[in-house]
């Protein structure tokens, strides 16, 4: 589990002292689950690093991201308290976002999503997200589904804030 992050992570800051000028940030949400993984969790949470790599128009970037996503239950499991129900993933996606003006964003992420702790299941991975921008911090909506089989679906909605440098 670690190695897979670690690696990640340094993946990402190979990138980012490459061109310390192109778009960066690192960003939190946090979130309610929805589907399948909302009879067992009770918060989804993340944290996620940015690259845009690529400006195909004046509004219009492209890049990656790596990240981690967390569905829990900080209440824990009220029959078996001692249980823990969290389930991590780590997501690695292609990011497209486009800017309607200086403040007004919408942005996609695809990509794969894999389970870190536990039975290290994955699948496809997509989070669309509209947010407003006031100089280098970001706040955003986020819809967040990782689709792994018919089964487990996990899925949630919720708010985040970033910051761009």
């Amino acid at each position: 589990m670690k190695k897979i992050l670690v690696t990640c992570f340094l993946c990402f800051l190979g990138i980012f002292a490459k061109a310390q000028e192109k778009p960066m940030s690192i960003d939190i949400q946090a979130g309610l689950p929805l589907g399948d993984v909302e009879k067992f969790t009770t918060l989804n949470s993340g944290l996620n690093f940015t690259y845009l790599f690529k400006e195909f128009s004046e509004n219009f970037y492209f890049g990656a991201r790596s990240g981690v996503s967390l569905y829990s239950n900080p209440f824990k499991n009220k029959i078996d308290p001692f249980v823990d129900q969290s389930i991590y993933f780590a997501n690695l996606a292609l990011v497209a976002r486009y800017d309607f003006n200086e403040h007004l964003f919408a942005r996609l992420d695809v990509g794969y999503s894999y389970e870190i702790d536990g039975d290290h299941f994955g699948g496809f991975f997509y989070e669309p997200r509209i947010g407003y921008s006031i100089k280098n911090v970001e706040t955003f909506m986020y819809f967040q589904h990782i689709i792994i089989d018919e089964d487990v679906l996990p899925m949630a909605v919720g708010l985040g804030v970033g910051y761009r440098f």
